[in-house]
């Protein structure tokens, strides 16, 4: 039928381009691995501090539900902490309510997306290296 190509044939057929594909192959991976472990860090708990805190501000303790909040890591609790601090100082005119939620899920949302940028780039780059591999051959 064909010959059969073991993985370091292949690598070694490849050229020099394999060093920085292989490069950008373990980068991506890193950075997907610590996107998978943020989100899931940023996730957990996530039900049932809204459920605590639910309960705490329709019982009317608001004091009680902006602790929750302070106690919880993540971007839920930063978020129902800022909407809740305008509900505490009564500043809830004309949406400013909506605008401090807003804005919170804005910057807890860069939190998130930090280290995508370099993905993408790999993800560009990559296919080019490769093409530039079978050029330069």
């Amino acid at each position: 039928m064909g010959t059969q190509y073991q993985l370091m044939t292949l690598f070694a057929d490849g050229g020099l381009m394999m060093y920085p594909l292989t490069l950008c192959s373990m980068v991506a991976l890193g950075v997907i691995f610590a996107k998978a472990y943020t989100l899931h860090m940023a996730h957990r708990g996530t039900d049932q501090v809204l459920e605590e805190v639910e309960e705490a501000a329709s019982s009317g303790d608001v004091s009680a539900a902006i602790e929750i909040c302070k106690d919880t890591p993540g971007p839920a609790g930063a978020i129902l902490l800022a909407g809740l601090r305008r509900i505490q100082t009564r500043k809830l005119a004309a949406g400013e309510l909506e605008s401090a939620v807003a804005t919170t899920g804005t910057i807890e949302l860069g939190f998130l997306e930090r280290g995508l940028v370099i993905l993408a780039t790999i993800a560009n780059v990559a296919p080019l290296m490769g093409f530039l591999g079978t050029v330069a051959a």
